[in-house]
């Protein structure tokens, strides 16, 4: 694999983890959400929709 497609499926993985976050902010579960927001972010730390979502 090279570093772009690498990069492509850490991106991808990281977007499931903030969709899923979104989700279970839908569902009041907060902290939940926020443990998805630091899992994309700790996979893809340039995903700005998690940095976002943070408040950072």
């Amino acid at each position: 694999m090279t570093s772009t497609a690498g990069t492509a499926v850490g991106m991808e993985i990281a977007r499931e983890l903030y969709t899923l976050g979104i989700d279970m902010l839908r569902l009041g579960k907060t902290r939940a959400a926020a443990f998805q927001f630091r899992k994309a972010l700790a996979i893809a730390p340039d995903f700005s929709d998690a940095s976002l979502a943070l408040g950072h």
